[in-house]
């Protein structure tokens, strides 16, 4: 009978139940998820997930356990003053606030919000396996791990990244470990992971990335934790239209005129107030000794104005990017930037045994990663979380 290796890890609670408190009521424009970005966000000591309805025997609520030590009422009061008062600090300093606070019928002070959410609290024991655990555990990794190890991925919960210099770090004269693909990769193409002045430094990382998620299961009616877990590699692309014009100039030396004809055709993203669109760059002039680059939108949404100009200062304004994604700015990128912008793909070209293997070291990796975030064992209200260190074999 053959047996198979799965990307899954076995996530082992030190004990059954999970002292957690649940937050049953909240006052209005402030629910459930809002209550739970505050705690996530701006708390020391918790971390909580909302449960929008009943679910597996657990009532809808904010489910909250602390972190590091077992917590009562008073330690649950005390935080959520405190984060709360950050929240607000915050959010009275961004921009267009005032409308923000307007689209709250009430606007609650600190002290009045947390008693009425306090007041409603029950403190409760569920299964430290449940689908409130998992869910805790996601939102204690995700928020655990530091600013420069973090990548944003549509539909990923958790991401990591780590470039090739982070990963040799790692590795610590590992053997085993020192086979990473990712340093064949860097000797043979060093642009692409940040070394020298050329268009690829300047505007591409390939790095690898680690995607997490702890995921609730019920096998054999026997709930259980795993943590699924899979890496792959990913080039990233810092495509600023102004950096590129730039980069045109004063790197390359392209004329004026020129930059003119290689820009024509090239599609980019817009950030507008009613969101991200597709423009096309038309021309690109020098007025009054300052460039003016002409847009048209080519988005399928329609718009009043279909045409965009706007003044070199203002690309950082609008965030105006490069899109890799279609032919023209492929070509351009190919041609200006750098002809080896697509090399990485060749990290994918692999069995699905030798894919294992890799991932079996990126295992070893995130497990050294865990011990830096101080997270080689969680300790969520009364309960201590082991993630193991294999993979599980069906």
């Amino acid at each position: 009978m053959y047996r198979y290796i799965i990307n899954f890890v076995d996530v082992k609670p030190d004990s059954g139940k999970l002292s957690v408190f649940r937050i049953s009521k909240t006052l209005k424009d402030f629910g459930f998820t809002r209550v739970t970005h505050v705690v996530n966000r701006y708390s020391q000591s918790l971390v909580s997930t909302p449960l929008s309805s009943e679910y597996g025997g657990l009532k809808p609520g904010v489910y909250v356990a602390s972190v590091g030590r077992v917590a009562d009422k008073d330690m649950l009061r005390d935080e959520l003053k405190g984060a709360f008062a950050r929240y607000f600090e915050v959010l009275s300093q961004r921009s267009l606030v005032q409308r923000r606070i307007q689209s709250f019928s009430t606007f609650y002070d600190v002290d009045t919000l947390v008693n009425a959410l306090v007041d409603s609290v029950a403190e409760e024991a569920v299964s430290s396996t449940s689908y409130v655990a998992a869910n805790l555990l996601n939102n204690l990794m995700e928020r655990s791990i530091p600013i420069q190890y973090k990548c944003y991925e549509k539909d990923m919960r958790i991401c990591i990244k780590l470039d090739v210099k982070t990963l040799g770090e790692l590795m610590q004269k590992d053997e085993e470990l020192s086979r990473e693909p990712l340093f064949n990769f860097c000797r043979e193409r060093p642009g692409l992971c940040g070394e020298g002045n050329d268009g690829c430094a300047r505007f591409f990382r390939v790095v690898k990335e680690l995607h997490i998620r702890f995921q609730h299961s019920v096998v054999n009616d026997e709930e259980k934790i795993y943590m699924i877990f899979f890496s792959r590699y990913r080039r990233l692309s810092n495509l600023e239209l102004k950096s590129v014009i730039d980069f045109l100039k004063n790197d390359i030396k392209l004329p004026a005129k020129d930059i003119v004809n290689v820009l024509r055709g090239v599609r980019v993203n817009v950030a507008l107030p009613e969101g991200s669109m597709l423009y096309e760059i038309k021309d690109v002039k020098n007025e009054e000794g300052s460039d003016v680059i002409e847009l048209e939108c080519i988005s399928k949404e329609p718009r009043e104005s279909r045409e965009l100009r706007m003044h070199y200062n203002g690309l950082d304004v609008y965030n105006v990017r490069i899109n890799p994604t279609y032919k023209s700015s492929r070509e351009f990128i190919y041609n200006y930037l750098c002809k080896y912008y697509d090399e990485h793909k060749k990290l994918l070209w692999i069995t699905p045994s030798a894919y294992f293997k890799i991932l079996e070291c990126d295992l070893k990796i995130f497990r050294r990663l865990l011990a830096d975030f101080k997270l080689s064992s969680i300790l969520l209200g009364n309960v201590t979380y082991t993630i193991g260190d294999s993979f599980i074999m069906v």
